[in-house]
């Protein structure tokens, strides 16, 4: 068993070869740099991409958006603010040169911010306080994705989707000044740290135009 495996990987290593010898052999003639612009889950993104090795790609983006949406739970009406601002560092790694599969492993860089802001709904007053939250400041991050900015035209089109960790929220709540004011505030917390405790890991799927520099 142990021979056959040998043979294997060895017949295997043979056919690969003369790729990764061709590959090795063009590295130095092409162009190593490449920017992009997209559109995802962590809202409008712009990114640089090097060429680190032929089958290594360094790729750093920013990415950012703000929404205020209203809704309403639990009889109160709420202003939600939603700020995204993130940067994202990964190394991306290519198993076949010239070939648009490629595996990210990195971190990402949280800057998000919600926030919760009740509104009046009963005379001129709300009973919730306001509240905001936040996840861990740096997440690991694994992903997924096909485009390779360095193969074929100076425009490309990549795609990707993945996860960070984030763990559980930091929750911030806003105390009020009734009597009933530390109990309000104790409950509202865990409501919103029950709400949010399962939500450990961050979806980031993204699509992006890129321009190959040279």
């Amino acid at each position: 068993m142990r021979k056959l495996f040998h043979v294997s990987v060895f017949c295997v290593l043979a056919a690969l070869f003369p790729c990764i010898a061709n590959a090795s052999a063009n590295f130095g003639t092409e162009s190593r740099w490449a920017a992009s612009l997209g559109l995802g889950t962590t809202g409008v993104t712009a990114g640089l991409f090097y060429r680190e090795t032929p089958h290594f790609v360094a790729n750093l983006d920013a990415g950012g958006f703000a929404v205020d949406p209203s809704f309403s739970a639990g009889g109160e009406n709420y202003h939600m603010g939603i700020r995204l601002l993130s940067a994202r560092l990964t190394e991306d790694w290519y198993p076949f040169w010239h070939n648009n599969l490629f595996l990210a492993a990195g971190v990402l860089f949280n800057g998000d911010k919600f926030s919760l802001q009740p509104t009046a709904t009963h005379g001129d007053y709300a009973f919730a306080t306001p509240a905001s939250f936040r996840f861990s400041p740096v997440a690991p991050y694994l992903g997924i994705g096909w485009g390779d900015p360095f193969a074929g035209s100076r425009w490309t089109f990549r795609v990707e989707a993945g996860a960070a960790y984030e763990g559980s929220p930091n929750v911030f709540v806003t105390m009020g000044a009734d009597p009933y004011a530390a109990q309000a505030y104790q409950a509202e917390k865990s409501s919103i740290s029950a709400a949010l405790g399962g939500y450990h890991w961050y979806p980031v799927v993204q699509a992006s135009l890129v321009y190959r520099f040279g």
